[in-house]
Parts: structure tokens; sequence; C-alpha cells
């Protein structure tokens, strides 16, 4: 509907602890989630939890690979 906004959401950190948590908590609320991990493993599980959930490989200290994120 017209008015309606759109949220996307970006949680790094999200393999594990707080950033797990919160990406399970978000999408539980039917937010759309961004998710940074550094494993595919870990990307399989985030996707496993909701259709919200986009996992995205990507290690936010190693400039390499936030370009193809």
């Amino acid at each position: 509907a017209s008015g309606d906004l759109l949220l996307n959401i970006l949680v790094t950190g999200a393999s594990t602890g707080i950033g797990f948590h919160t990406v399970q908590r978000l999408t539980s609320k039917g937010l759309q989630v961004f998710a940074t991990v550094r494993k595919p493993s870990d990307a399989d599980r985030l996707r496993s939890l909701s259709p919200l959930v986009t996992a995205v490989i990507c290690d936010v200290a190693i400039k390499s690979t936030i370009a193809p994120a």
C-alpha cells in the first residue's frame, strides 16, 4: 500500500551471539535483514531462519571482501 515504509536492515557479525539473535528478532517482526558473516556455513544457517534474511559473505575488517558484498 502507498505510504508503507520498507525497511532494509544491515546486521554485521550475524553468525553468533547478539548479531544472530538480532537477525532472529528482526525477521520475526517481518523486517528484511541483510546479515554479514564470514563463512558460507553461517550464511546457510541464517538463510534457513527466514526468507527475509539475505546472508552476505563479508568480513568488514578485510577491505577486499567488502566491494563484492
